[in-house]
C-alpha cells in the first residue's frame, strides 16, 4: 500500500508550507489523475493514520479525483468513456486519439484554524468555512496551484 508513503508525504509538505505556530491544519486539498496510481480512498484512510495522535489530527483531506481525457487532433476533445476503457481511434473520423490530463498529485488547497485573537490580527484570515463546510474561526487559505515555489512535476527544470 504506496498510499501510506504518499499521505506520508502530503503530510510533511503540509507541515513545511509557512504558517504560524498557534494555527494547525484544518483541510489539505488534493488533486489526483487517473493514472498517478492512487486509491482516493486508501490515501484518505492512509491520512487519517498519519494525522492520528499529531496537533492536526482531525485535518480532512478533501480528494478532487481528475479523469484523464482522450482528444482527436480533428474532432477535438471525444465524449466520455467508461471507466478504464479506452479508444485507439477516433469514432467520428478515424484518427488516433492522444490522451490529455490524469497524471496529477497535486496539493491544491491547505486550510489551517487560528484562534480568534490571531484571526482579528491577521487579514488573510477568512472567519467562514472550509470546502468541507465546517464553519472554523479562522480559516487561511493557501492555494497552492499559482504557488510561486510550485513547479509541474511534468515540465522539463
Amino acid at each position: 500500500m504506496h498510499e501510506l508513503s504518499i499521505a506520508m508525504a502530503l503530510y510533511e509538505a503540509c507541515k513545511k508550507e509557512p504558517h504560524r505556530p498557534e494555527e494547525f491544519l484544518v483541510e489539505v486539498r488534493v488533486l489526483i489523475g487517473e493514472f498517478a496510481g492512487v486509491q482516493p480512498d486508501l490515501l484518505e484512510f492512509a491520512w487519517k493514520a498519519c494525522i492520528r495522535e499529531t496537533p492536526d489530527e482531525g485535518a480532512t483531506l478533501e480528494i478532487q479525483y481528475e479523469v484523464a481525457r482522450q482528444v482527436c487532433d480533428q474532432c477535438g476533445p471525444v465524449g466520455e468513456r467508461q471507466p478504464g476503457s479506452w479508444l485507439r481511434l477516433c469514432p467520428h473520423c478515424g484518427c488516433p486519439l492522444r490522451i490529455e490530463g490524469g497524471h496529477e498529485l497535486d496539493i491544491i488547497a491547505l486550510c489551517f484554524e487560528a484562534s480568534e485573537v490571531l484571526a482579528r490580527t491577521i487579514p488573510d484570515l477568512d472567519a467562514s468555512t472550509c470546502a468541507n463546510g465546517e464553519a472554523v474561526r479562522a480559516c487561511a487559505r493557501i492555494d497552492l496551484r499559482n504557488h510561486p515555489g510550485k513547479r509541474n512535476r511534468h515540465e522539463p527544470s
